[in-house]
Parts: C-alpha cells; sequence; structure tokens
C-alpha cells in the first residue's frame, strides 16, 4: 500500500510538472497557496521517497517559472531549504540518476531565475562546491555542479553583482575549475607522432575546466578575477608537476580574452610567467608554451610584440628545433609568426617563415 501512494505521489508531482508550462500565469496565481503548502510538506518529508521529492523540485521549478510576478516567486523561497535538501539526499544516496535529474533542474532554475537563490546563496554555493568535489561522485554529477555554478555567474544582466557578494566565491571558483586542468594523460602516442594529434589525453574533466574558465572569465571580466588568477597560475607555473605547469599556461590562455583590459597591466608578469617554461623538461609543457604565446599575441598585439619580440621569436625558434614532433609541429608556431611580421619589420633579425 505504501509503495502504491508513494507511486501515485510521484505521478502526481511529474504530471503536474509536465502540465504546467501549459497553463495560463492567471491560471497559476490563484493555485499558488494550496500548491505552496503540498510542495512544503512533501519537500520536507524526509519519510517520502525520494524520487517524489525529486519529483516535488521539478514541479516547484515549473511553477516558479510560470509566476507572473517577482513578488509571488518570492514566496516561494521557503521551500528552497527543502529544494536544497532534496538534492544533498539524493548524492548521498549516489544515485546517479537521482542526483543528476535533481541538478538539472536546478540549472534550468539558475539560469531563467537566478535571484530565486539570492536569500540563501552561501549555502546553496557551498552545498554545489561540495559536489564538485566529492570525488566519490560520478564525473557527470560533479560536471552538472560545476554548470549551475558558472551558469549563475553568467546571470549577471538578471542578478547583477550576486555572485561576487559571495566570500571567497571567485577564488574557489578559479582553483576549482583550474583543478579540473590537472586530469590530463601523458599518453605516449603524443610524445612520438609525427602528425598533430589534437586532444590526445585530455580527459573529460579537463574539456570542462577549459570550457567554463573561458566562461568565467568572460562573466566576470578582469577586475573581478585578475588578481585571483595571477596569483593562482604563479603558484601552479612553479610546481614541481608537470600536469599543474601545464594548467598554469592552458588555463592563461583560456582567460586572457576576457581579462585582457586589466591583465595588460601585468604583461611582464605575464611573459615572464609563458617564457620560463620555454625550457621546461616536458614536451607538453613546452607545447602548452606556444599555445599561450598564441593567445597572448591576439590580445595583447602590438603592445606584446613592441617590447618582447626578441623573447618571443627565440621562444617560437627554439620551439620549431624542439626535439620532439608534437611541439614542431604545434600550430600556433606558425601562425604566431605571422603576427610580427607586419608590426615589427626589420626589429628582429630572425625570420621562420
Amino acid at each position: 500500500m505504501t509503495t502504491l501512494i508513494t507511486y501515485f505521489k510521484e505521478a502526481a508531482c511529474v504530471v503536474f510538472a509536465e502540465l504546467v508550462g501549459n497553463i495560463s500565469e492567471t491560471t497559476v496565481a490563484p493555485s499558488a497557496k494550496a500548491l505552496h503548502s503540498l510542495f512544503r510538506n512533501t519537500l520536507n518529508d524526509d519519510t517520502i521517497d525520494l524520487d517524489v521529492r525529486i519529483a516535488a523540485v521539478s514541479a516547484v521549478i515549473r511553477f516558479i517559472q510560470r509566476m507572473p510576478s517577482s513578488n509571488e516567486k518570492e514566496r516561494f523561497q521557503d521551500l528552497l531549504p527543502g529544494m536544497m535538501k532534496t538534492l544533498t539526499d539524493a548524492y548521498l544516496s549516489k544515485g546517479e540518476a537521482a542526483d543528476e535529474q535533481a541538478l538539472k533542474h536546478f540549472i534550468e532554475l539558475a539560469e531563467d531565475e537566478p535571484r530565486f537563490f539570492r536569500s540563501q546563496l552561501v549555502d546553496v554555493v557551498s552545498t554545489m562546491f561540495e559536489i564538485t568535489e566529492a570525488e566519490t561522485l560520478e564525473e557527470r554529477t560533479r560536471h552538472l555542479a560545476v554548470e549551475f555554478l558558472i551558469t549563475l555567474v553568467e546571470a549577471k544582466k538578471r542578478a547583477p553583482g550576486m555572485m561576487k557578494r559571495v566570500p571567497l566565491f571567485i577564488s574557489r571558483c578559479f582553483a576549482m575549475l583550474l583543478k579540473l586542468l590537472l586530469d590530463i594523460k601523458d599518453d605516449p602516442a603524443w610524445h612520438n607522432a609525427e602528425t598533430l594529434l589534437g586532444d590526445t589525453g585530455d580527459t573529460s574533466n579537463y574539456h570542462v575546466g577549459r570550457k567554463c574558465l573561458d566562461r568565467f572569465s568572460l562573466a566576470l571580466g578582469g577586475k573581478s578575477i585578475a588578481y585571483v588568477a595571477m596569483e593562482q597560475l604563479s603558484a601552479y607555473s612553479d610546481a614541481p608537476e608537470w600536469e599543474k605547469r601545464h594548467a598554469a599556461l592552458m588555463a592563461l590562455a583560456f582567460i586572457v580574452e576576457g581579462c585582457s583590459k586589466v591583465m595588460i597591466k601585468n604583461l611582464e608578469q605575464l611573459v615572464t610567467i609563458v617564457l620560463d617554461c620555454c625550457q621546461d623538461p616536458h614536451p607538453r609543457v613546452r607545447w602548452a608554451v606556444c599555445y599561450a604565446i598564441h593567445e597572448l599575441l591576439r590580445q595583447f598585439s602590438p603592445h606584446l610584440q613592441e617590447k618582447y619580440h626578441n623573447q618571443v621569436f627565440l621562444a617560437l625558434a627554439a620551439a620549431m628545433d624542439d626535439s620532439y614532433p608534437q611541439v614542431q609541429v604545434c600550430p600556433t608556431v606558425y601562425e604566431c609568426c605571422k603576427f610580427p611580421k607586419k608590426q615589427l619589420q626589420a626589429k628582429t633579425r630572425l625570420d621562420y617563415h
């Protein structure tokens, strides 16, 4: 009997979540009070099956999206603790399908109604960080938590400055994304191949880190993240692990577009970080040097060429003479050589065209 009741409750939530999108806003508002009570009782009752509570989270989110005004939406903010508790129970149960489903609902709400999380933002962000850092969870689950955080960062028009007010958020988020870049495999095939192998050795963690660092920097801009980035990248570039040195160079390349207006003030430090790795013992780090140089040239032309053309050309010349074919054939080496041709003219005798 209990199983049957649970089934009916879940079915009711699922049906409501599907139907609410077709209900007019004028019809939704009058039912708000009754539904609020139903949702609250369902979400806050730990004895109710987790699948039912997840279905209730979906129904709540759909309902909030259909509410006609911000004031009416805010009346449902007291449901957020129960929604977060449901999410926590889902990932603690290690039910992959359950926690992924719940996280997808939260991402949808973060995109459409980011201000809904405002009153309990610190707790919400803390829970999402716990998920991203829980190595016992499936990668897909952790990546969805990352996506939630980046979605809130990108919601700056609907919730201006909201994420900047969360204590230490920018530093912790940047560190979390930077750590994802460490998950790269030193594939033996990469070392000996004479043709470009592209993303050989890259993992799903690496790809998520790369994509989200770019989005993170573009959304927040250099004024918010440049100092934090320089501090963390400098520490990584001096680390004994090649993965950290590689991550520092690649992360710099990924964020420089979003931070260029501020980072140009630290151009000498950026160039130093990159060029100090030219003679790195690991070939993948030397490859990353070329990639980083290319991005710096794109963003800081012609200032970088005018001040550092000799050092940059020497670094590119060393790459073209590298003992590892992958470094030699790195497309960015040849692309970089195109930048100074029109702008520096006869400033250097080095010509590798």
